[in-house]
């Protein structure tokens, strides 16, 4: 008999999360299962890249965002062999469900991506942020199984600061879908915003939101340029746009930063940058610098909990720099474009390939009997 997965996520606007259930969903089919992908809202740029198998449904809300009866009426007409969650939201939601006994026979498993307190601590004031304050890492025991992005997210997070047991959390590092990256990368930047006179350039990309410490990257970025007559391209859009903007300002950069927002092709950016910087304030992978060491291009990391210092082996792939430390971040950019380039980080690369990282999903969902897929 066929297995059908549940996958459970806000959206599929931007984000690294995004990206992976795009990859992964492709790997699930696959290997014969069938996909409904549950979203809080029918929107994001990757939906028109899923496979025209899967079946997309929207959770309709109550009371405004409470959606417990509408994930509960799934599960009792679908009764998908397992549900994955991922996020703090689906994750919150999911854990419950399958605490009050309100699952059925499906194995409820989620997936935290960050560190997701913090994340909570961005909410604005009232009921919401209140609730996850209280109650989210408590609720994850619910859960039958918990996914964490790295090592560091599980002992650090889930299990000294939620007192989650060790035997419920397993670590499934992001994969690298080498493959899609390489193809991508190679495409012609055709962008009128792209002209030929903007020259050699360091790239960031990300949610335009504190989390990501953009300011920080500017401002090394101007300590840079007294050696090195460069550009700085931000990718991504968010609430800090207008700061950034006027941080750029400030520091008399408006020639030479741009931030043209979302980008669909952000690799081919990568591999004709002179260097990718992550200046994030905490991170619970770090999806970016496995895209832009795919793309062959030097990379610079703050040494941010918990993910950049696993992804970047300690430093073996990639500088790693204090967070928040813009002198630092400064002259581990001017040293990291005196190095090689391109880098081969085949090495790294070879350890996250996206069948291993299915294989250990599947594991986890109560499906690691599903037949393996072709380009393992």
């Amino acid at each position: 008999m066929d297995k059908r997965l549940a996958i459970y996520l806000p959206h599929l606007e931007g984000g690294g999360v995004q990206k992976v259930v795009r990859r992964l969903i492709g790997e699930f089919l696959g290997r014969g299962l069938a996909v409904d992908l549950l979203l809080n809202h029918r929107r994001g740029q990757w939906l028109e890249d899923l496979p025209p198998t899967v079946r997309v449904l929207e959770l309709r809300a109550v009371l405004g965002h409470v959606r417990i009866a509408s994930l509960v009426g799934y599960l009792r007409t679908a009764k998908p062999a397992a549900l994955l969650a991922l996020l703090e939201g689906p994750n919150l939601l999911s854990s419950w469900v399958k605490g009050l006994g309100l699952a059925g026979g499906t194995r409820v498993v989620v997936s935290v991506r960050n560190v997701d307190d913090r994340l909570v601590e961005c909410y604005p004031f009232g009921l919401k942020k209140l609730l996850f304050k209280m109650l989210y890492p408590w609720s994850l025991r619910w859960a039958d199984g918990v996914i964490a992005v790295s090592q560091g997210v599980k002992d650090g997070y889930l299990i000294r600061d939620g007192s989650l047991p060790e035997e419920k959390v397993t670590t499934i590092l992001n994969p690298a879908d080498v493959r899609e990256v390489t193809a991508a990368m190679e495409e012609p930047i055709t962008e009128d915003w792209f002209d030929r006179d903007f020259g050699p350039f360091l790239m960031g990309a990300g949610r335009l939101e504190p989390q990501k410490d953009f300011g920080n990257l500017i401002r090394a970025f101007s300590m840079v340029r007294r050696e090195w007559p460069g550009r700085l391209l931000l990718v991504g859009e968010g609430s800090e746009r207008k700061r950034l903007e006027a941080l750029v300002g400030e520091l008399g950069l408006g020639e030479v930063v741009r931030m043209p927002g979302h980008v669909r092709n952000p690799w081919k950016f990568m591999r004709r940058s002179e260097a990718f910087v992550l200046s994030s304030k905490h991170e619970g992978f770090g999806n970016v610098l496995v895209e832009a060491m795919a793309c062959g291009t030097r990379v610079v990391s703050t040494d941010c909990p918990w993910g950049p210092s696993e992804v970047l082996e300690g430093g073996r792939w990639g500088r790693l720099v204090p967070v928040g430390d813009t002198p630092a971040l400064a002259r581990a950019l001017s040293e990291a474009l005196r190095g090689p380039h391109p880098v081969d980080h085949s090495g790294r690369l070879a350890g996250l390939s996206l069948g291993k990282c299915a294989d250990r999903y599947l594991e986890v969902l109560g499906l690691g009997d599903a037949p393996p897929g072709v380009g393992r």
